[in-house]
C-alpha cells in the first residue's frame, strides 16, 4: 500500500518550500523533462546535492531544507534508507524517471564521449576513450550498469511506502503534453492550457542535453552479445521478469 506523506508539523514554521523532485536514470531525459516542468511552473531549477561529478547524488539536507521557494529538482539518486528518510520528513513526492536500459547504454556511451566523462555512476578511466565501440559498451554493461539496477531496485522498494509516481523515456516522448499534465496533476499544481503550451513550445528551443530523442537504438546497435550481457546482470537479481519491462526487460 503506498502512503500518502505530508511534511512534519514544524516545516510550516520554515520558509521550506516542498520541491518538484525527479530522481532519474542518467541519460532518460531528465533535463528535458525538468526544464519542461520549470517553464510551465515558473519554478527554478535548483539541486540539494553537496556536489557534481563523480559521486552519487544523495539528498544534502542543508540545501533542502534553505528551499525558500518551490524548485524542480532533477538528481540521480538512488532510494537509499538515507534519502527515502529524507522524503519523508520533507513530504517530497518524487517523480521517478527510467528508460530502455539498451538505448541507456548507447546514449551513456555517446555522453560520456561527447560532453563529460564524470558520471555518478562510476568511475570512467581515460583509456575508456581509446577502446572500440564494442569494448566501451562492454566496460559500461559490468562497470556503469550495475548503478542503474541498483537505482531501479532501489525504488522499487521504496514506492511500497512512499508516495512515488513512475516515469519512463518512452512514455514521455509519446505524449509529451500529456505526460506534463499527468506529473502537474500529480505534483498538484494548476496551471493553464496556455502555459503548458508555452512551455512546450520553448523547451524545444532549450540546450535539454538530449543525443536523439528516439527510442529504440539499443536494439538496433547492440550486438546479441551485448543484449545477452546485459539481461545476464539483470537476471542476477531474481526477480520476476514483468517487474523489469519499464526498463526494456
Amino acid at each position: 500500500m503506498r502512503l500518502a506523506i505530508r511534511p512534519h508539523s514544524w516545516l510550516s514554521r520554515l520558509s521550506y518550500k516542498q520541491p518538484l523532485f525527479i530522481a532519474c536514470f542518467p541519460k532518460s531525459g531528465s533535463t528535458f523533462l525538468a526544464s519542461l516542468l520549470s517553464l510551465a511552473t515558473g519554478f527554478s531549477r535548483r539541486d540539494v546535492l553537496v556536489s557534481f561529478g563523480q559521486r552519487d547524488q544523495d539528498i544534502c539536507e542543508h540545501k533542502l531544507r534553505r528551499l525558500s521557494r518551490r524548485a524542480v529538482i532533477q538528481q540521480h539518486v538512488k532510494a537509499t534508507d538515507y534519502n527515502v528518510e529524507l522524503m519523508h520528513k520533507y513530504g517530497i513526492r518524487p517523480i521517478v524517471l527510467v528508460r530502455n536500459i539498451f538505448d541507456v547504454v548507447v546514449s551513456l556511451d555517446d555522453h560520456l564521449r561527447r560532453e563529460d566523462h564524470r558520471m555518478p555512476t562510476g568511475f570512467v578511466h581515460r583509456e575508456y576513450m581509446t577502446m572500440d565501440f564494442d569494448q566501451r559498451i562492454e566496460y559500461l554493461i559490468r562497470v556503469h550498469l550495475p548503478w542503474y539496477f541498483n537505482f531501479f531496485m532501489s525504488w522499487r522498494e521504496a514506492a511500497e511506502g512512499l508516495q512515488a509516481y513512475p516515469m519512463t523515456y518512452e512514455h514521455m516522448f509519446a505524449n509529451v503534453r500529456e505526460t506534463l499534465e499527468e506529473i502537474l496533476g500529480f505534483c498538484q499544481i494548476s496551471v493553464s492550457q496556455q502555459q503548458i503550451t508555452t512551455a512546450l513550445d520553448r523547451v524545444r528551443h532549450s540546450d535539454t542535453r538530449l543525443n536523439c530523442g528516439v527510442s529504440g537504438r539499443g536494439e538496433s546497435i547492440l550486438s546479441s552479445h551485448h543484449k545477452a550481457a546485459i539481461r545476464e546482470l539483470a537476471a542476477a537479481w531474481r526477480v520476476d521478469s514483468t517487474e523489469l519491462a519499464s526498463i526494456g526487460l
